[in-house]
């Protein structure tokens, strides 16, 4: 697999900024302008104290990025890219065990880095669940509108996918359980059609209304889960088969995981 990995760290935004030069195939680190890549880069509080953690593990860092992309070689045919900036965000550090991420373009995907003690571990799983959102095209910014029920597909995709290449993992999967995630699943069916607005998005996956702090990744997971089950009863799924169905129509894994059965003769 081709990759790029940038690491781009400083104390102060502007001179990360800085760092960031134009390129033709995906501008400045997937985003158009540099000001709108300075202002998007201040919301993930990029920057600070953090700067000298990241500097000091640099080869650490790009060891722990292609040490785990050469597990996923076998499903990206594309180059992928990633840059990799300091953040000052306690949540990241406190909540996130030091790494978190976002896709910004097609396989251009950032991860934010601040100190923690389980920081290798959580990089290594933003590397997978990233890269599975860059392989299949959703990302912030994408002019899609995507529905609820894709966007709990595409996150639990990638935490299915995380599990499959790097195992268990209970931050994000098992935040409630899965007879809980099954109820909520047939409270959200009416609605899995509608727009995923920052508002319903918040609401589902971040804990803004009744449901707990990321519920919406162990929905999402659950969906996934039992999709695949159904549709892979031998337990090894055609994993580029299934990145292909969420990047052309997600609703396909919607509805064979809610509907009583699947059949695959070629399963």
């Amino acid at each position: 697999m081709e990759h790029e990995v940038i690491i781009a760290a400083a104390e102060t935004l502007d001179k990360i900024v800085d760092k960031i030069t134009l390129r033709k195939e995906i501008g400045f680190a997937g985003i158009k302008t540099r000001d709108f890549l300075e202002e998007s880069l201040r919301f993930w509080k990029v920057g600070g104290k953090s700067s000298y953690f990241v500097n000091g593990n640099k080869e650490r860092i790009k060891t722990i990025i292609r040490d785990t992309l050469k597990k996923c070689e076998a499903y990206v045919k594309e180059k992928v890219y990633f840059f990799v900036f300091p953040t000052s965000d306690e949540f990241i550090t406190d909540k996130m065990k030091g790494s978190s991420g976002v896709t910004v373009y097609d396989n251009v995907a950032w991860i934010f880095l601040a100190p923690a003690s389980e920081w290798e571990l959580s990089l290594a799983n933003t590397v997978v669940h990233e890269l599975t959102h860059e392989i299949t095209n959703y990302y912030v910014g994408n002019d899609k509108n995507y529905k609820l029920g894709e966007a709990l597909v595409h996150d639990g995709l990638a935490e299915n996918f995380r599990e499959f290449i790097l195992g268990k993992d209970d931050m994000l999967t098992k935040v409630i359980k899965k007879r809980d995630a099954d109820k909520i699943i047939k409270e959200l069916k009416p609605i899995l059609e509608h727009e995923d607005t920052m508002m319903l998005h918040n609401r589902i996956f971040f804990g803004t209304d009744r449901y707990p702090m990321w519920a919406g990744y162990t929905i999402g997971y659950n969906i996934v889960k039992d999709f695949l089950k159904k549709k892979y009863p031998n337990g090894k799924p055609d994993w580029n088969a299934v990145f292909e169905a969420a990047r052309i129509n997600p609703g396909i894994i919607i509805k064979g995981a809610l509907e009583p059965e699947v059949k695959d003769n070629n399963s």
